[in-house]
């Protein structure tokens, strides 16, 4: 990889001194070790230690399963740049069918969204959260097919003039990923806050003409029709009106769908490395 790729974050270095930690990167320890100045016994031995620690090995162990220090450590690599957690060392690989169970909530969580308000009658829209987990995940492209699986979905069995904002959603999910994946804005709270605000007003740019040119104002059964329409007849211009008013409701909407996606992401990565260390301990 590039010298930009293969960099460690500061972040990683720092949460490997953070005291209580059940999980530790063993090639990021000795390659602190080596910058530190310790000799290569020296960092064997403590590789061998953390190891002993993190994955309790059978009584009176064979030297043939004890493992080694040498050798690469399966899921305890160097985090990449593109980890979209700090300090986090899993590598995550998902199986063909967790992964259109994940993809296939994903697009169940953005109907829910969605439903919950329509039937409320709120101002947001909530209906692109399951794009950010698929965003966080798996990548941007995946958080774009989720936002127009949605869409379309939604398009089929109830609101035909949803199919069309499958572009703003998709747009969301691009922006997520790629946000969380190249640009690094997922390595702390205001970052993500960033992103966030980032994907709301990227997609008000895109929604705001949809509503104004195809729909004349906004899309029929949503309440900020109703905001637009008191806007209009209070002076505004139509197209400031559905701007204004799309962009307020898509910036709380998207920060909202962005952290709550993301804690969802965090929750789904800690019980994968549960569940890897749970099976690294059985095969040793």
């Amino acid at each position: 990889m590039s010298t930009a790729a293969a960099r460690v974050a500061r972040s990683s270095v720092y949460a490997t001194f953070q005291p209580g930690r059940t999980r530790v990167n063993v090639t990021l320890v000795a390659d602190i070790l080596h910058v530190l100045g310790v000799d290569d016994d020296q960092v064997a031995r403590y590789q061998q230690d953390i190891l002993r620690i993190q994955l309790p090995t059978p009584v009176n162990p064979t030297p043939e399963i004890m493992p080694d220090p040498s050798l690469p450590t399966p899921g305890l690599q160097a985090a990449p740049e593109s980890c979209i957690l700090p300090g986090h060392a899993g590598v995550h690989t998902w199986g063909p069918a967790v992964t259109i169970i994940i993809i296939a909530s994903c697009i169940g969580l953005d109907q829910i969204g969605g439903d919950i308000v329509t039937q409320l009658k709120l101002y947001g829209f909530l209906d692109m959260i399951g794009t950010a987990v698929a965003a966080f995940l798996f990548g941007p492209w995946y958080g774009a097919a989720v936002g127009l699986g949605y869409n379309l979905l939604s398009a089929i069995t109830s609101t035909p003039a949803s199919a069309i904002f499958g572009l703003v959603n998709a747009l969301g999910g691009l922006l997520w990923g790629f946000g969380a994946r190249s640009w690094g804005m997922t390595r702390s709270w205001w970052r993500l806050l960033l992103l966030n605000l980032l994907v709301g007003f990227s997609c008000t740019v895109l929604a705001a003409p949809i509503n104004v040119l195809v729909y004349g104002g906004y899309a029929p059964g949503h309440a900020l029709a109703n905001v637009v329409s008191q806007l209009s007849a209070a002076g505004e211009s139509i197209w400031m009106a559905v701007f204004s008013s799309n962009l307020v409701s898509s910036l709380v909407d998207k920060t909202i769908s962005g952290f709550a996606g993301f804690a969802i992401v965090i929750l789904l990565l800690r019980l994968q490395d549960r569940n890897q260390f749970e099976q690294r301990k059985v095969s040793l």
